[in-house]
């Protein structure tokens, strides 16, 4: 089947965020995966050894596939935001079809990463439609209204692959609320850490994020301007959040190891040395926090699957 595009966000919208961002010394994480070149370094980071948080998951997708089917009992439209390169929804969608039928959307900051995502989708005999938008209310509920009144009438929205923790949660939580209706379903696959956080784990975590593969692929969100490792070095570091401090987050700081002036949509931005901007992050939730953020956020569970080391868990979810 042939494969729709339709774009809610522009390059310019982009480009002014991407100004503010530089403004502020804060990048999203997005921006690791728009362009051909970030968008191909992120496939290739779930192929790398190094890259375990891939890897596991997409295992522990397959365990649980058939537990989520069959409690999601009519036809339905799968909605990634996300969706990376699409491996766990395909997994799901192979085992949904088997008693029901599906569409599945991909709403992606990136037509390339959603080219590589519907790629692997080739041999699966359903519509497929791509939304090229960011993660905000108006183009999520108009794309959600759209795909229901030409599809199925419940939507299963999956948000795999850590999307979640690499997004203010409060903007994602927001997002779905306008999205949804009470027939609906959010799959929530999120990073998990342990209660007590000891330097062990700590450490693990770390080494697990400051490796050549990832570093490389999260210094590609500097791509939009000159400024390269001549100008610095990565810092990698395990906080806890400045707002929500019983979440962990994994930060990368790009550290200038000398003054640099840069231009970018007509604007001077002078960076010191030793100035450091945020370029990238990934939050880890404890179980129970988790959970209570998604109840404080209008959500309620109805199924949870956790892996054997309670490294991640997948959540399914509707309205409360």
């Amino acid at each position: 089947m042939s494969i729709e595009y339709s774009y809610y966000t522009t390059k310019k919208d982009l480009d002014k965020e991407y100004l503010t961002s530089l403004q502020l010394r804060s990048i999203s994480p997005k921006y690791r995966f728009i362009g051909k070149k970030q968008s191909q370094a992120r496939i290739d980071m779930y192929s790398s050894n190094d890259s375990k948080y891939y890897i596991n998951p997409k295992t522990f997708m397959d365990d649980v596939k058939t537990e989520i089917s069959e409690y999601l009992a009519q036809n339905i439209n799968v909605i990634a935001l996300g969706s990376s390169n699409g491996n766990k929804d395909k997994i799901l969608l192979e085992e949904l079809t088997k008693t029901k039928q599906a569409s599945f959307v991909a709403v992606e900051i990136s037509k390339e990463l959603a080219s590589y995502t519907l790629s692997n989708m080739n041999d699966l005999d359903i519509h497929k439609e791509v939304f090229v938008s960011d993660l905000i209310p108006e183009n999520l509920s108009l794309i959600s209204e759209s795909i229901r009144e030409s599809h199925f009438k419940t939507h299963l929205f999956t948000i795999l692959g850590n999307t979640f923790g690499n997004n203010p949660q409060e903007l994602i939580s927001e997002t779905l609320r306008d999205s949804i209706n009470s027939d609906d379903y959010v799959l929530i696959e999120v990073h998990l850490s342990p209660d007590r956080l000891t330097p062990k784990y700590i450490q693990k975590i770390i080494n697990a994020y400051d490796n050549e593969v990832y570093n490389e692929q999260v210094m590609l969100s500097l791509g939009r301007v000159d400024i390269s490792t001549e100008d610095g070095y990565l810092e990698v570091e395990f906080e806890h959040d400045k707002l929500f401090p019983e979440i962990d987050s994994i930060k990368h700081y790009f550290r200038f190891s000398k003054p640099k002036m840069i231009r970018f949509m007509g604007k001077d931005l002078y960076f010191a040395k030793d100035e450091r901007i945020l370029v990238n992050y990934s939050n880890k939730y404890k179980l129970n926090n988790f959970k209570d953020l998604l109840k404080s956020h209008g959500f309620s569970i109805n199924k949870e699957f956790l892996d054997e080391n309670k490294q991640f868990g997948i959540f399914l979810c509707k309205l409360r």
